[in-house]
């Protein structure tokens, strides 16, 4: 059977102040990866925006579906760490929403971001949860062939009556 895995369109908008993302897909990847989210929301790949919080740093605020901060995996093959599946990539999510702050230095070493997030590898919440997820990236990347990451999750992915915390 020849198939599609992944095809997206995407286009983005960037300026000192300003900056988004939009980009859509189809193929097998949002069909068995997205097969939780409602209706068009299996469509969406990416779709954020941010503002700028300084003129003089460089600090962010973005809200909507990213890429995770979690994990070695990509859907893009390109962007993937390994050549095949791993534990760690099918145990970590590939996408979030929700809102983030970040903070990247002037050399570009080091970023630090907090995020408030809907769940794990969801674009809405669970019915019935009313508690946000949380998490953090930090990386360090003192030369061009080290990277020193540290990145969190901790939430309730399951309605409030339930309560089941995932802590990654």
């Amino acid at each position: 059977e020849v198939n599609l895995n992944l095809g997206f369109i995407r286009g983005s908008y960037i300026t000192d102040n300003v900056r988004a993302n939009l980009a859509l897909m189809t193929g097998t990847y949002a069909n068995a990866n997205l097969a939780a989210e409602p209706g068009v929301l299996k469509n969406i790949y990416e779709a954020n925006a941010g503002v700028r919080l300084s003129s003089t740093k460089n600090l962010w605020i973005d809200a909507g579906i990213f890429g995770s901060h979690i994990g070695f995996e990509s859907a893009i093959g390109k962007d993937c760490w390994n050549l095949t599946r791993s534990i760690l990539a099918e145990n970590s999510p590939y996408y979030e929403s929700g809102v983030k702050v970040s903070y990247t230095t002037k050399n570009e070493k080091l970023l630090v971001s907090g995020l408030i997030l809907n769940g794990w590898q969801r674009m809405q919440r669970v019915n019935g949860n009313n508690t946000p997820a949380v998490g953090h990236q930090i990386t360090f990347k003192p030369t061009d062939k080290i990277t020193l990451n540290s990145s969190s999750f901790v939430g309730n992915d399951a309605p409030d009556s339930v309560r089941v915390m995932r802590y990654f």
